[in-house]
């Protein structure tokens, strides 16, 4: 009985990563795109001359580029699934010889 209450549980020293979903990552890539959309904004607002604008594009331009870089990957991967789902279908109504489906 000593032994068990010295003893930690094996799930408290190794937790299970089972449970993982990118849903945290994208929390974090989208909060960081608003804070900046809105940091960006204040100034303008705030601060209404030309300087002001050539500040927010001076310290903003690399936002743009982190965002196509962010999304980059994920619309080549789409687009190569688009593509091959298409080829799919155009193989498989040449195996068996049927009409293209109406439901597109």
């Amino acid at each position: 009985m000593f032994r068990l209450l010295t003893q930690r549980p094996h799930e408290l020293i190794e937790p299970s990563i089972k449970d993982e979903s990118p849903v945290p990552g994208w929390i974090l890539i989208w909060s960081l795109i608003l804070i900046k959309l809105f940091i960006g904004g204040a100034i303008l607002f705030f601060f209404n001359a030309e300087e002001s604008l050539v500040f927010v594009i001076g310290t903003h331009w690399m936002a743009p580029a982190a965002i196509v870089a962010l999304l980059l990957p994920l619309g080549l991967f789409w687009g190569r699934l688009w593509r091959m789902r298409l080829r799919r279908e155009e193989l498989q109504r040449a195996e068996w010889h049927v009409e293209k489906s109406s439901r597109r």
